[in-house]
């Protein structure tokens, strides 16, 4: 992938602090810089931009910065330091790939040609940035993550530790990655999530991080940008840590997206700010118990949808007969092997999803952005209305394989309604494959409306 001049000649990346400020005696002739979470909005459009062209490896890019970052957040890395990794994931594969060779860390250990291009060109998205004055964090994973946990890598035979910890993240996902999309990897075949962690796992203590696995384990398949589809949101309402993560990792290997909580007060704050498919719940937590858990979520109409399963030792006639009582989908006593649990949860919610007529991709603008909507739609070549409602406004984006062929949003047609719905912050959408538009009033390309639509959020200081 060659790539132009760096995205703002004389942009100085250095004054940002990488946690969100900017430091005013590094702006030179800029009387106003976007703060860095904008800066790290257009890294991610211009990149996967360029990533449009690369085949099997269209959205690669976005792929690995998408699970390396939430890596990050399980190793309690600062936000910091998760920003470097996220724009050093981003620009990985900048200034690499004018050859046939896709340069990971797990083929340049097993082939020469891999080995001799990476070492040719290991700092070439940091040569191409120079001007933009990368910070140091961002410069110091690209050019390190070719090393090996061994110590066996270039440039600088690092061992262990001595890896920049966000080299080391950026080395195992970026494998990961390749091993679960492109067919062209040293497999020959595309791998599942759990063959690809395995294949990782073997390999750490020599190429990878052995501590890095387990992270990797509970976020892998959590980001399903190349296989777009219904991915099930789950709560797991879990006193006991061994149990909470033996069901998290069950569940993530599975394609679900999960989030945990240890108290009922924890649970129900998760409750009154996100959206859930399926609640599991042991009976006995603290702050309450799992029966009034139940009944308070019940009282709230966006919740009357949810399944609930309880996943309990309470195992005595009095309490399953309440839980059915209070509508429970299922009531599982300990200890329950975790693979029924996940298969009973697979099975709910397929019976939900006939319930409410099929679907699609849905979720909330406050977890999923729509310039991140929008490419996974493109990406996956879908076709389909994409409706949007916020704050009582409805607005439908139809696409015929992959590319937007009509907005409307309040009343306003073509583009301009389209760049009104990327200023959203707030609100719920659903893919809907089966609806088909009755015009046409979109002519450009995904890409050209997503950097217009960047380019009037910097105005509005979004």
């Amino acid at each position: 992938m060659q790539v132009a001049p760096p995205p703002a000649p004389g942009l100085d990346l250095g004054r940002f602090d990488a946690s969100g400020g900017v430091d005013d005696s590094k702006l030179g002739t800029f009387e106003a810089a976007p703060d860095y979470a904008s800066y790290l909005e257009t890294v991610k459009v211009l990149v996967s931009l360029l990533d449009q062209q690369r085949g099997e490896l269209r959205g690669h890019s976005a792929h690995v910065a998408s699970i390396a970052v939430k890596i990050g957040e399980r190793l309690s890395m600062t936000r910091a330091d998760r920003n470097a990794l996220a724009v050093a994931a981003y620009l990985h594969d900048i200034g690499k790939t004018a050859s046939a060779y896709h340069l990971t860390a797990l083929n340049v250990s097993r082939f020469d040609g891999h080995r001799i291009q990476a070492q040719k060109s290991f700092d070439a998205p940091a040569k191409l940035f120079e001007t933009a004055r990368l910070n140091d964090a961002t410069r110091g994973i690209l050019e390190s993550m070719y090393e090996r946990w061994d110590g066996k890598g270039f440039p600088k035979n690092l061992e262990n530790k001595q890896i920049p910890l966000g080299a080391r993240i950026l080395a195992l996902t970026e494998t990961y990655c390749d091993l679960t999309t492109n067919a062209k990897n040293p497999y020959r075949r595309v791998l599942t999530p759990r063959e690809a962690v395995e294949v990782v796992r073997q390999l750490s203590g020599q190429l990878f991080d052995p501590g890095l696995v387990d992270p990797l384990r509970l976020v892998a398949g959590s980001d399903r940008a190349t296989n777009v589809g219904i991915r099930p949101r789950v709560l797991v309402v879990e006193p006991e840590p061994q149990v909470a993560m033996s069901l998290e990792i069950r569940f993530q290997e599975q394609g679900y997206d999960v989030t945990t909580a240890r108290t009922r007060p924890e649970a129900e704050g998760r409750l009154r700010g996100e959206r859930f498919d399926i609640v599991i719940t042991e009976v006995d937590l603290d702050g309450g118990d799992g029966f009034g858990l139940v009944a308070i979520a019940r009282a709230e109409e966006r919740n009357k949808d949810i399944a609930f399963v309880f996943h309990t030792r309470r195992s005595d006639r009095e309490s399953v007969s309440r839980g059915y009582e209070l509508g429970a989908a299922d009531y599982l006593t300990k200890p329950t092997a975790v693979e029924l649990v996940v298969a009973k949860c697979g099975q709910i919610f397929e019976a939900l999803l006939r319930r409410r007529g099929g679907g699609g991709l849905s979720g909330s603008l406050r977890d999923m952005g729509l310039t991140e909507v929008v490419q996974v739609l493109g990406q996956g070549r879908k076709s389909g209305c994409l409706r949007l409602v916020s704050q009582h406004r409805v607005g439908e984006i139809y696409f015929a394989e992959g590319l937007i062929v009509h907005t409307v949003f309040a009343q306003v047609v073509g583009e301009e309604g389209f760049y009104q719905m990327l200023l959203l912050k707030d609100g719920d959408f659903k893919f809907d494959p089966a609806a088909k538009p009755k015009e046409k009033t979109m002519q450009a390309s995904i890409e050209s409306l997503l950097l217009e639509g960047m380019r009037r959020m910097d105005e509005a200081g979004l």
